[in-house]
């Protein structure tokens, strides 16, 4: 059984990366004592799947909660909203600003 330390220097990463490699791409692991570990022949395999998956992708994506956007536009404590209807800046100059839907 490997310490995140060991893993994270036998993937040549970080301990933090470590962490986000076991929540966002489901690094197998064990909480044993109030402790991570990892079993060598597990992080083998994680590692094999993750290739075979990655073989015609370039960069690899997490898997990620889909966020909406309000039809409304730009609502970001108020002063975005006013700018985006071409109201003053504050500094007199009047902006346009292009929404992209």
């Amino acid at each position: 059984m490997l310490t995140v330390q060991e893993v994270a220097t036998h993937l040549a990463v970080s301990a933090r990366t470590v962490y986000r490699l076991m929540k966002d791409y489901h690094l197998p692991a064990y909480r044993i004592g109030g402790q991570w570990r990892f079993k060598l022949e597990a992080i083998e395999t994680w590692m094999g799947e993750a290739d075979a998956q990655l073989a015609g992708s370039e960069f690899p994506t997490p898997p990620v909660a889909k966020k909406s956007v309000s039809e409304g536009g730009l609502q970001a404590g108020g002063g975005e909203s006013r700018r985006a209807a071409g109201a003053s800046g504050g500094n007199g100059s009047t902006r346009a600003i292009e929404t992209l839907v």
